[in-house]
């Protein structure tokens, strides 16, 4: 088994809270995700998984604060850049679901990795993430983010929901996801972040997992 891809950090200090930005709590934003990016080596893993960091919480184009969003999150991982070179890691920053928030979208994902300019940050494409918001297709968020997409978090949902469904149990366009992933020719793992429900009990769980599998094959269309 080898481990392609571990993810950071999720704490108290993210999109429901914000942060006031005291020294103390950036530090302690800043110190985990620099033991959890140390972790890495020990594990043979190169990439990364980090959400950004909510500075004026998920809700900051209410609030007007767009630009120090940006700013706050480029200064922040800019510094952390340095310890992923260090270990030899990429930072894989992930889209998210927060309707409501500037740096939840590919687009502004695709600006922050074009500034920071680094071959060790790139982008984690969240598919569920992507079908919260009713404009965006899979296939087109894919071609934004082009030879910067590095991994995949791959599940579905619907109603903006991020409710972690198998593919097809949901209103993502799978067919507008392969066909974008050809375009750009990614050559990446194809890792799912949606399993059976636990409570199906052992049997059904592993018949359902097996399910899974050919439900991810189909939407590569692997035996094509």
């Amino acid at each position: 088994m080898e481990i392609h891809q571990m993810h950071g950090p999720w704490d108290k200090y993210d999109s429901q809270l914000g942060l006031d930005f005291t020294p103390e709590k950036l530090k302690y934003l800043m110190d985990t995700r620099k033991k959890s990016i140390s972790a890495c080596p020990y594990l043979g893993c190169k990439n990364w998984v980090i959400h950004p960091i909510f500075p004026y919480t998920s809700d900051d184009t209410l609030k007007g604060m767009e630009e120090e969003t940006y700013k706050r999150n480029f200064e922040f991982y800019s510094e952390l850049l340095e310890t992923a070179k260090e270990y030899d890691v990429t930072i894989c920053f992930e889209n998210m679901p927060h309707l409501r928030f500037s740096l939840a979208e590919v687009d502004a994902i695709k600006k922050l990795i074009d500034d920071i300019n680094d071959d060790h940050f790139k982008a984690c494409l969240d598919t569920g993430h992507v079908n919260c918001f009713e404009t965006r297709n899979l296939g087109d968020a894919v071609r934004i983010l082009g030879n910067d997409l590095r991994v995949l978090h791959v599940h579905d949902n619907r109603f903006g929901r991020d409710s972690h469904d198998l593919p097809y149990f949901g209103s993502a366009d799978w067919d507008s996801f392969y066909e974008g992933l050809k375009e750009v020719g990614y050559d990446g793992v194809f890792n799912l972040e949606t399993s059976p429900p636990w409570k199906l009990g052992e049997e059904l769980y592993d018949e359902m997992a097996k399910l899974l599998v050919k439900i991810a094959k189909q939407v590569m269309h692997y035996d094509e």
